[in-house]
């Protein structure tokens, strides 16, 4: 279990998350080295810092409890930026990155909280020095496994891929505070003095009350590389639900030069932006997607 390796349940605090953090890593690499299971066991919550882990093989992550993202944005520590074509802006370190890795699980019956919405004010507010951290970002890996747990409220994005290949994802949740989001966005515009239409009887509240207004970049899961099964979920974040990104025809290793083989089935959407295909901005690399499949899709 996570405590074994010195990690403290039930702390909030920075020096506790810390801790939580270097117990992760160091949990992941026994599990690989020794061929176990790091549990987060059920009934205990453990909060944490973001954990990069790089060069594992056979990594097993059983998550039965809680795992929280560390709710305090001035803790967070920063990464460099990425030399990734649509992502290469200085950014907050990925709560838990995974680079380089061959045969990664994460599975269990509990789930992780990213504890998103001060990420969130700041960003409606344009108050942020980086980009927001994503919950995880798998670079690079090959043969990923995320099965059973239920994923919520990331600063951003949910589940990234980048360059990674033989993915299979199912049974997952992926949540998102709507209502939250709405609230901040409702306040903020009510700040700048924006007023209400008359349909909506003067009221900005009145008007989509089941939407938050706008996207904030909580996509649930964005596949990059090749041979993805995402099958059973359920997903409500008001944003893209699965957003397939392209390869880059420029890459020196043929099987990262285009995105392809993708099936996604079996999908509950509340309050979703849909499945989306590209979904990048313009730049000057060549870009490939192929054979993406999607059935029995409930919006």
């Amino acid at each position: 279990a996570l405590a074994a390796f010195g990690g403290v349940a039930g702390e909030s605090g920075v020096e506790a998350a810390r801790r939580n953090a270097a117990a992760l890593a160091q949990g992941l690499a026994w599990s690989a080295q020794n061929g176990g299971t790091l549990l987060v066991p059920a009934g205990e919550r453990f909060y944490s810092l973001p954990v990069q882990v790089q060069g594992l093989r056979g990594a097993h992550l059983q998550i039965d409890g809680e795992l929280w993202q560390h709710g305090t944005i001035e803790d967070w520590p920063y990464d460099q930026a990425s030399d990734h074509p649509h992502d290469n802006k200085a950014h907050y370190a990925h709560f838990l990155h995974v680079v380089q890795c061959r045969d990664f699980r994460v599975d269990g019956s509990g789930g992780i909280e990213g504890q998103g919405h001060e990420w969130w004010l700041r960003e409606i507010l344009v108050s942020l020095p980086a980009s927001r951290p994503k919950m995880f970002v798998f670079e690079d890996s090959d043969g990923v496994t995320i099965e059973g747990i239920e994923v919520k409220n990331s600063p951003s994005f949910h589940i990234a891929f980048q360059r990674t290949h033989n993915v299979v994802i199912r049974k997952i949740k992926i949540m998102v505070d709507l209502v939250a989001q709405r609230r901040m966005f409702l306040s903020h515009l009510r700040g700048l003095g924006v007023e209400g239409t008359a349909e909506a009887g003067d009221d900005i509240g009145a008007i989509a009350p089941w939407l938050p207004l706008f996207p904030l970049n909580t996509d649930g899961i964005d596949p990059q590389g090749r041979n993805y099964l995402i099958e059973d979920i359920f997903c409500q974040n008001y944003d893209d639900v699965v957003a397939v990104k392209p390869g880059l025809l420029e890459s020196p290793d043929p099987l990262d030069m285009c995105t392809g083989n993708i099936t996604v089935r079996n999908a509950e959407v509340v309050a979703g932006v849909g499945m989306s295909i590209g979904s990048v901005p313009p730049n000057k690399y060549g870009h490939c997607i192929e054979d993406v499949y999607f059935y029995y899709v409930t919006f």
